[in-house]
């Protein structure tokens, strides 16, 4: 990853979607911009060293992103702001929702935060602590 200015390049291969990369950029720039800051994905032709997006061939799937291959892998059916979740965890960021115990109905329970794109990826969007993340670790 570099930086120009407010915007921080992010490298990628599309893969399974090379003729969609506009549309992905679309997604991703929509989610990933606030103000003057934003996330530019600069698309690659060959997949050394990069994260790759793949489709998934499992259906009912999650999406999900394997730091070790370094796969973006989107399962079907999925909006802009779960592909924007996705590339939150190329970008370093882990999910940010946890389940709480809840005795009254002896189960667990998942809790969101209902603004954060890493926590709810339906109406999530980047919080300000993410934007200061992404400026200190990629100065």
């Amino acid at each position: 990853m570099s930086r120009d200015g407010e915007k921080l390049h992010l490298e990628l291969y599309a893969g399974d979607f090379s003729n969609m990369t506009e549309l992905l950029s679309s997604y991703i720039q929509s989610v990933w911009t606030s103000g003057s800051q934003s996330v530019v994905v600069d698309w690659r032709t060959t997949a050394q060293d990069l994260f790759s997006i793949f489709a998934s061939l499992s259906p009912g799937q999650r999406s999900f992103v394997n730091y070790t291959d370094r796969k973006v892998v989107l399962s079907d059916g999925l909006n802009r702001k779960a592909i924007a979740h996705e590339i939150g965890h190329v970008l370093g960021f882990n999910d940010n929702y946890f389940e709480i115990w809840d005795e009254s109905h002896c189960e667990c329970q998942h809790q969101f935060r209902e603004d954060d794109i890493m926590s709810n990826h339906s109406s999530g969007s980047v919080t300000p602590e993410e934007w200061g993340t992404l400026t200190r670790t990629y100065p």
